[in-house]
This record gives structure tokens, C-alpha cells and sequence, in this order.
């Protein structure tokens, strides 16, 4: 039982971490000049952030930010300030009710080549273990449908590179 307390105690200051961080993230948006940005940052204050462990890394469903504290611990805060920008991309994109009958981890790479598109437009960096459009020798510049049509089948997907589950 004394283990079982500490596992739970262990968990619970991961997720304070967790949260701590996501909320760092979202004040260095709020700080930045550029009204990219700016916009990032006033989407990132309505999202909430929820410590959830049944996703690999982070999941976004349109109104909140879920986010493994095991996974979201371990990253710099580049990483956590990109990886919001995709998670709000997907919202504004509304990736999450247009997903229908797709199939999910193909889905949530053609979401993340499309939010990316818009990132590198606005020169912004994107996290180096997210997939990009070289991993599937793919042109930039296309919707999520489109890039949906032409990724391989779920089964042929490569592991990892995939942050962002859009549920």
C-alpha cells in the first residue's frame, strides 16, 4: 500500500509539472511580438489542459489539451510551445470534426503536415521528432484531405513522429 501511495504521489506532481509548463508555455506566446503569435496566444488561453495518460503524447479534441506528463516532462520548452501552436492549428482547423470515419493515426499525420504548412509559413519551428513532409517525400501546401489521400495505409505508417492526436 506504501508503494502504491508513492506511485500516486509520483503521478500527481508529474501532472502539477505538467501543468506548470503547459501554462509557461502559453504566457511565452503571450509574450511575443508578432501577431502570429499573438493569435496563437489568445487561442492557447481558452484551451484546457488536462494530465491524461491514455494518449502517447499529446491529444487535442477542440477544446482541450491533453497531455502526457511522462512524455510533456521530458521535452524543452521549444517543444511545448510548437507542439501547443499544432494542438490549436487542429482546432481552428477544425481537424476534430472533420475527421469522420478516417482512420486515426493517418488522420492525425495528414492534420500535422497541414498545421505545419501553416508554421513554416509563418517561420515558426516545429519539433524535430514531428513527422514532416520528407518523411513521406510529400510537397508542401495542401489541406489535410489531401494529404490524407495520399499518406500510405495505416498499417504502413512509420513509428513515432506523430505528437498530435486529434480526437
Amino acid at each position: 500500500q506504501a508503494q502504491l501511495l508513492e506511485a500516486n504521489k509520483a503521478k500527481a506532481a508529474a501532472d502539477v509539472e505538467a501543468l506548470r509548463t503547459f501554462t509557461i508555455a502559453r504566457m511565452w506566446l503571450a509574450g511575443q511580438d508578432t501577431a502570429d503569435y499573438a493569435f496563437f496566444a489568445h487561442l492557447a488561453m481558452h484551451l484546457d489542459a488536462v494530465p491524461y495518460r491514455n494518449t502517447q503524447y499529446v491529444a487535442v479534441d477542440g477544446t482541450k489539451f491533453y497531455i502526457n506528463p511522462d512524455w510533456w516532462n521530458a521535452q524543452t520548452r521549444v517543444t511545448h510551445n510548437s507542439v501547443i501552436i499544432v494542438a490549436i492549428l487542429h482546432c481552428t482547423l477544425q481537424h476534430t470534426t472533420r475527421k469522420s470515419m478516417r482512420t486515426p493515426k493517418r488522420w492525425d499525420a495528414a492534420c500535422d503536415l497541414a498545421a505545419i504548412d501553416i508554421m513554416l509559413e509563418a517561420s515558426m519551428s516545429i519539433p524535430e521528432e514531428m513527422w514532416d513532409h520528407e518523411t513521406f517525400k510529400l510537397d508542401r501546401e495542401d489541406i489535410a484531405e489531401g494529404y490524407y489521400e495520399v499518406l500510405p495505409e495505416e498499417d504502413e505508417m512509420p513509428d513515432g513522429g506523430n505528437l498530435t492526436e486529434v480526437r
